[in-house]
């Protein structure tokens, strides 16, 4: 065996075939998604996590997450109380 042939990687999980590049399993892989499609999917991701958060919380009866934190942070300040609000005096 010369040099080259031992440093050529096996071709075990990858094989060109007519030009596209398939998996192990047979499947074409897709090219990556555009920068700006890749941001629209995060945003999409992160929305759907801040809803099923909104979600726990209102079933459980507890502040969400994304509250809690920003309240430990300095951020959020807690509710107002009521006499505090509406001025009244007892």
């Amino acid at each position: 065996m010369t040099k080259m042939q031992l440093r050529q990687r096996p071709r075990l999980h990858t094989e060109v075939l007519g030009g596209q590049r398939r998996s192990f399993m047979g499947l074409q892989r897709t090219p990556p998604p555009k920068p700006a499609m890749m941001g629209y999917l995060v945003a999409q991701g992160f929305i759907i996590v801040l809803l099923a958060d909104l979600g726990i919380a209102t079933v459980t009866g507890k502040v969400t997450t994304v509250r809690s934190v920003c309240q430990a942070a300095g951020f959020w300040k807690g509710p107002v109380e009521f006499e505090e609000a509406h001025g009244v005096k007892r």
